[in-house]
């Protein structure tokens, strides 16, 4: 049940209106002191009650070497400099219930968008096993890289300020941070994606 109130309290976390946020809320409380330190448990405290946001809008995008499934590495200047495209990255795991809901949405808009836009996923999970088994259980046909750090681990997801997951950032075709968000709701990334990209 914890993995499900995850799931939910990631969306809390970014849409307080969000319709069962009273009950989300109410669940939490409810959650013994065993419950909340499990690694689920300190998710769903960093989701509902996150630590002030690293504000980096309009400032230049955070960037280190990671690697693709082949163990080649990249970095994110690759993706935008000189491309003239902007760059959505989708910080993800194959345990986060939201991330995976996601994904359907996420093909859509690297196909409606692919004049203007790359998609990469970037990968928290723990161990590269679960992002390969995941890549191919998914069907991850966009960009799709690792830094080798997993979610709890300090690494480029938290110099963006993640504290929940799915966790996006739009970058410029200049390289500059356009929008942050935290959580999936059905029609959330279409919506952020056409207020850029027309």
């Amino acid at each position: 049940w914890l993995t499900k109130l995850h799931g939910y309290a990631t969306i809390v976390g970014q849409y307080r209106e969000f319709p069962f946020a009273g009950k989300v809320m109410e669940l939490y409380a409810r959650m013994s002191d065993t419950d909340k330190n499990t690694e689920t448990g300190k998710m769903i405290t960093a989701a509902l009650a996150p630590p002030a946001e690293v504000t980096l809008k309009g400032k230049p995008a955070i960037d280190t070497d990671l690697k693709d499934l082949e163990g080649n590495t990249h970095r994110l200047a690759d993706y935008y400099k000189g491309k003239g495209k902007y760059v959505l990255i989708d910080f993800w795991a194959s345990w986060c219930g939201p991330c995976i809901m996601a994904m359907p949405e996420m093909r859509e808009a690297a196909q409606k968008y692919k004049e203007n836009l790359i998609v990469i996923g970037l990968n928290v999970d723990n161990t590269p096993d679960l992002w390969q088994e995941a890549t191919k259980k998914h069907k991850i046909d966009w960009g799709n890289l690792r830094e080798g750090k997993g979610f709890r681990e300090e690494g480029l997801h938290t110099q963006y300020g993640c504290k929940g997951i799915p966790f996006y950032v739009l970058i410029s075709p200049e390289g500059i941070v356009l929008e942050v968000k935290t959580g999936y709701m059905k029609g959330s990334l279409d919506k952020m994606l056409s207020g850029f990209i027309k």
